[in-house]
């Protein structure tokens, strides 16, 4: 079974974030990489959650 995949935003919690999921497949996005979802009219959890997503299924979080 392969490991679950996270994605998270960067903070300040990211540290604390990936020693909680340790073994976990962790993305940190990077802030200008998802610079839109900033810019977005709508601005909720649920659609930067979405956003985030999509950019990372198309391999744009790759640094």
């Amino acid at each position: 079974m392969e490991n679950p995949k996270i994605i998270v935003e960067a903070s300040s919690t990211v540290n604390r974030i990936a020693n909680i999921f340790d073994g976990y497949d962790i993305t940190v996005a990077h802030p200008a990489k998802v610079k839109l979802i900033a810019q977005s009219v709508k601005k909720t959890d649920k659609v930067g959650v979405h956003m985030i997503m999509d950019l990372y299924k198309k391999d744009y979080m790759k640094v």
